[in-house]
């Protein structure tokens, strides 16, 4: 997680690449030397955005520090503008926007004086060509990838960046690069132009693609800030905005870019302000493409809630995964009654659904089973109210972004770092969110150290493993006949099952997001799979259980994550079920948790 990354954050910034820009005289001056005359009359004004002084944000950026750029450098005033308000003003200070001055220089394009691909030897070029992607053709391997600065953003670094310090907020930036927010070859920015995969359709009803929600800030920003209505494909200022599977002109593509969070109810990102959504309201609209009628479940059928998580409700539209355990429900019933001999595959959570997994929206839940979260368990409550004094930005912000590296957003370490599809590649290796320690003490609750974590890490990765070989072993991956194993009326519990693997295998955080409800849509899943039947005779200990036996029955597993397939070997498939079992069950002879 500690790579070396510079978003303009190199220890020192080559003068060379940034003086000689603008207006500078000759020969040479410093540019605090050479804007004094503006900061006579300009020293007392209060940026609108970020409350600070423009002078002291400027005189403490490495465009003064380094001798970047001046104020002429990028207001450009005309030959007549006074050196002193109080020539004409009779020594006040006037409102407005002065003497023929560019006065919103980022619009008017003045920091490509010194920065972008027309400049080889800029620093941004050189250390961070992610900001530019595949706007040039000259940058090597960059073709296919996003990057930071789309055409929506050309004239517009101020959605990232404080125009005059853009320097202060360079190690959380360098964080955000990191992260895989900021991840421009990542998959899900480049494996299509997901600007053009959005729908004019309301939300509620649509079965187009609206993948522009999640997968670009652009889209984003119109989602979240029409109240969840709004999925439409978009494209530059110069370019036709069109429809997959029509092809762009505009070949950009974007990350999550600061502004997706970041807005003081102006446009305004660089003051850092956190943007402001309403709780989630979800409608996972289904649409059959087999079946002998084509079932369509949209509207209220298809509507999933989700809490209120204060600020963290920007986190959730992109978390709540894309299709609900409930859906099934919905479609085996009146008025759908969808024929689960012959239909399509099973509905997809989607990656990454960790507030569903965290709220317990979202799994396919076994019908008399008990879901609840017991007493104990808080994690949906972490910053919300000032509980346990973890302040009131809801449990994603409060978990992911309090430790010294807030903007990388992993509330731990891995060794190496957690990179690619594969989890298990990795182990955790430090607790760096100061939010465990708030809770878990050590007396009511245990401390959380890497072991204790990497422990449960290692046992929801061998449950879900299971589950996936048993999938396997009863010839359901695939399939489009749910019935087929246990008869008519069976379907949806056996389409659940899949559903649940779907779920699990890409929240590759659930068990600390909610590690009870995980355990038991993993626990139900099994136990239906092995023999079509959920066991609900109870001893002392709870439910009398076939699944420690569903387990033990299974004479090869592959890995759910690494491509090309991994079989595990003899011994690794036999710690993968003592790893399942103790996991699930809490050792050999346990039961349901």
């Amino acid at each position: 997680m500690k790579k070396l990354f510079t978003v303009l954050c190199a220890a020192t910034l080559p003068a060379i690449l940034l003086a000689g820009c603008g207006n500078n005289s000759t020969p040479p001056v410093s540019t605090l030397e050479a804007s004094q005359s503006c900061i006579g009359c300009h020293a007392s004004v209060v940026s609108a955005v970020t409350g600070m002084p423009i002078v002291a944000e400027w005189k403490r950026s490495t465009h003064n520090t380094k001798n970047g750029a001046g104020c002429a450098d990028c207001h450009e005033p005309a030959s007549g503008h006074p050196n002193n308000c109080g020539t004409c003003h009779n020594g006040a200070t006037p409102s407005g926007t002065g003497h023929d001055v560019v006065v919103n220089a980022d619009q008017a394009l003045k920091c490509n004086k010194c920065h972008g691909p027309q400049h080889p030897t800029d620093i941004m070029m050189q250390q961070s060509p992610q900001h530019f992607g595949n706007m040039t053709a000259s940058i090597k391997n960059t073709t296919f990838r996003a990057s930071y600065v789309s055409s929506l953003y050309v004239g517009n670094c101020r959605k990232c960046h404080n125009p005059h310090d853009p320097t202060t907020a360079r190690t959380v930036a360098a964080q955000w690069g990191n992260s895989g927010h900021g991840d421009v070859n990542a998959a899900c920015r480049t494996a299509y132009d997901f600007k053009t995969r959005g729908t004019y359709l309301p939300a509620d009803t649509t079965f187009e693609n609206y993948c522009v929600r999640c997968h670009t800030t652009s889209g984003f920003i119109h989602f979240v800030g029409s109240g969840f209505t709004d999925l439409r494909p978009f494209a530059g200022y110069t370019s036709t905005v069109v429809q997959y599977p029509a092809k762009s002109s505009d070949k950009t593509k974007e990350v999550t870019g600061c502004d997706a969070c970041h807005d003081d109810g102006r446009g305004n990102a660089y003051g850092y302000k956190l943007r402001t959504v309403s709780p989630f309201t979800a409608y996972f609209n289904i649409s059959t493409s087999k079946a002998p009628k084509n079932v369509k479940i949209n509207g209220d059928d298809s509507k999933v809630a989700f809490p209120d998580a204060g600020a963290s409700n920007m986190c959730v539209p992109c978390h709540a995964g894309r299709g609900a355990g409930r859906l099934i429900y919905t479609a085996a019933n009146a008025p759908y009654f969808l024929n689960f001999s012959s239909t399509s595959n099973a509905t997809s959570a989607h990656d990454f659904a960790g507030a569903t997994v965290l709220f317990r929206t979202g799994g396919y839940e076994y019908a008399g089973r008990d879901y609840t979260n017991p007493p104990a368990f808080n994690h949906d409550s972490i910053g919300r109210n000032n509980f346990m004094n973890t302040g009131g930005n809801g449990p994603c912000i409060a978990c992911h972004m309090n430790s010294g590296e807030s903007h990388s957003l992993l509330p731990v370490e891995f060794t190496p770092a957690l990179t690619g599809i594969d989890p298990t590649t990795s182990l955790v290796s430090a607790v760096v969110s100061n939010s465990c320690a708030a809770c878990h003490t050590g007396t009511a609750t245990p401390v959380v150290t890497a072991q204790y974590l990497q422990a449960k890490r290692a046992g929801f990765q061998a449950a879900v493993a299971c589950l996936n070989g048993l999938l396997t072993k009863k010839k359901v991956t695939g399939t489009s006949n749910w019935q087929r194993l246990y008869g008519k009326g069976t379907g949806p519990n056996t389409m659940g099952a899949s559903f649940n693997y779907g779920l699990l295998k890409w929240e590759w955080g659930a068990y600390a997001h909610n590690d009870i409800y995980a355990k038991r849509l993993i626990y139900d899943s099994i136990d239906w799979l092995y023999d079509g039947n959920l066991d609900t005779t109870t001893n002392a200990g709870g439910y009398a259980t076939d699944v420690e036996a569903a387990i033990n029955s299974l004479t090869t597993a592959t890995s759910p994550w690494q491509s090309p397939t991994y079989t595990y070997t003899g011994a690794e498939l036999a710690q993968l079920k003592a790893n399942a079992i103790q996991y699930l069950l809490g050792g050999p002879g346990g039961s349901r948790p």
